[in-house]
């Protein structure tokens, strides 16, 4: 396993980030309900879309290496030549339609997570109730270069989303601990993975990498030194800045699961 995955919530053990102060305190963030239903979107307008074209969103998060929005929009066909990032998406309304330069085509649907890698070339047709809306995750930093076996956009596999199939790993901090994970997305600068694992506690006494979180089963309680708990369920997305140290208690129906985001390579 690549060594970026130990920031995952269950196998961080590398030192990144800066140094806190003591009196520094950092929080997870709960991303916007509101806003995640499509409550509070401002107008905007685009480089890549006509300047007719109807455009709202919100930024809900804007950390130090990545960003997490909300779009929405109405019913558009927009041509890429050269997908200039990689892009975690979360379809909350509508579909989108992606169609590569060969003609290979595939539809996203509301409740699918996809990919859209760097360097993508074709057509994206999204489609709503009058607006499709969309959650996105894009770093901050651009690659240099683009991963050769991701060409086309991506389905993060439903299966493994709902807990099937998930390799089993050991823990190195709890060898006796239930813990699956699997990479499902290896990208120029977004990485995304399922992680699943027994009821448990894991301290961070080195600053975290920043990571995006959705939860599929149970509670994440997370508590940062010197601050209250926050408790996240089943549904919600969250995301946790760079430099967070505190304690992190995972609890589900037999085990807690989740799909994170993280910085690539």
């Amino acid at each position: 396993m690549n060594a970026k995955w130990l920031l995952t919530v269950f196998f961080c053990t590398s030192l990144t980030g800066s140094v806190l102060a003591a009196d520094d305190i950092i929080e997870a963030v709960l991303l916007d309900k509101a806003a995640l239903s499509g409550l509070g979107l401002e107008p905007v307008t685009a480089s890549w879309a006509p300047p007719d074209r109807e455009l709202f969103s919100k930024v809900l998060y804007s950390g130090e290496q990545f960003d997490v929005t909300v779009m929405a929009g109405d019913t558009a066909r927009t041509r890429f030549e050269n997908y200039e990032f990689d892009e975690f998406v979360y379809v909350i309304n509508g579909q989108a339609t992606l169609t590569d330069e060969s003609g290979f085509a595939q539809t996203f649907q509301t409740g699918d997570f996809f990919m859209v890698p760097k360097g993508f070339a074709g057509e994206w047709h999204s489609q709503g109730n009058r607006y499709y809306q969309e959650l996105i995750v894009i770093m901050k930093e651009r690659s240099d270069t683009t991963n050769s076996s991701h060409q086309r956009p991506f389905l993060i596999d439903k299966a493994k989303i709902s807990g099937l199939g998930i390799a089993p790993t050991q823990w190195a901090a709890d060898p006796d601990r239930e813990v699956y994970r699997e990479v499902l997305y290896d990208g120029s600068e977004l990485d995304v993975a399922i992680v699943s694992g027994a009821t448990a506690t894991t301290t961070f006494t080195s600053p975290m990498s920043e990571e995006f979180v959705y939860v599929v089963n149970g509670t994440a309680t997370i508590t940062p030194d010197g601050g209250e708990p926050q408790t996240f369920y089943t549904g919600d997305f969250f995301v946790v800045p760079e430099g967070f140290i505190g304690t992190w208690t995972t609890t589900g129906n037999h085990l807690y699961r989740e799909l994170i985001a993280i910085p690539g390579n």
